[in-house]
């Protein structure tokens, strides 16, 4: 993948070239995937809504057709900024507001976590994915317990997992 900061800087450039590949390469799974990751560090970056939305849309248009165009063995070594595909099309696919789908891959990224020695990162943010996708359907009981879920393991979290998990067995 290019430097993000690069991708940031001159995102118009790297959006048409990336397009550009995508067009020459439709079956190339990882023109797609670079694609999405741009998208995906847009989401991440804006704070307004809207923009978050669209931006999430575009990640998992192209995330979604570079997972369709691998193979289910080679699924769990696609990653975009260091975290897990199925971890970052979750998150899209909540920004984007298809909680069917986040639901989906907030448990295929849980499902991939090896138990004894889990990623924390992963437990977390899948956790709260999935508590957001409940308390979006009116479940503040099975929110609760995801969130709970969420910082039971806070490796790759420190302090705010901890924290985070105290405030809410507090309530």
């Amino acid at each position: 993948m290019a430097d993000p900061f690069r991708l940031v800087m001159d995102g118009a450039r790297a959006l048409e070239l990336l397009q550009r590949a995508r067009e020459l390469g439709p079956k190339e799974p990882r023109w797609a995937l670079k694609l999405g990751a741009l998208h995906s560090l847009r989401q991440r970056m804006t704070r307004d809504p809207e923009e978050r939305a669209r931006e999430a849309k575009g990640a998992v248009t192209h995330l979604r057709a570079a997972w369709d165009l691998t193979g289910e063995k080679g699924r769990p070594a696609l990653t975009v900024h260091g975290k897990p595909l199925s971890m970052v099309l979750a998150n899209a696919h909540f920004d984007a507001e298809d909680m069917d789908a986040a639901r989906t891959f907030a448990a295929l990224a849980l499902a991939g976590v090896d138990a004894k020695k889990p990623d924390g990162t992963v437990v977390y943010e899948m956790n709260h994915v999935l508590g957001r996708v409940a308390l979006a359907g009116g479940d503040a009981d099975l929110a609760v317990r995801h969130l709970l879920a969420g910082c039971q393991v806070d490796a790759g979290r420190g302090a705010r997992g901890a924290a985070t998990g105290r405030a809410f067995r507090e309530r």
